[in-house]
């Protein structure tokens, strides 16, 4: 289970991807090359939703 301060690191660890993200875009990188990293991303950020639900949840 995550501490408070682990949902953070990752979420800040998050932020830091998009902003390469951005850079990406701004330098007119290859199409492939951008869609690769925002599938990484996508699956980032279902991990850290998922794991917030888990924690939030009352039991089943």
């Amino acid at each position: 289970m995550f501490t408070q301060q682990g949902y953070i690191r990752r979420l800040r660890r998050v932020e830091g991807q998009v902003w390469g993200l951005q850079r990406m875009i701004v330098s007119d990188e290859y199409c492939v090359d951008v869609l690769t990293q925002v599938a990484a991303r996508s699956g980032r950020c279902r991990w850290w939703r998922s794991a917030c639900l888990r924690t939030t949840s009352p039991a089943a």
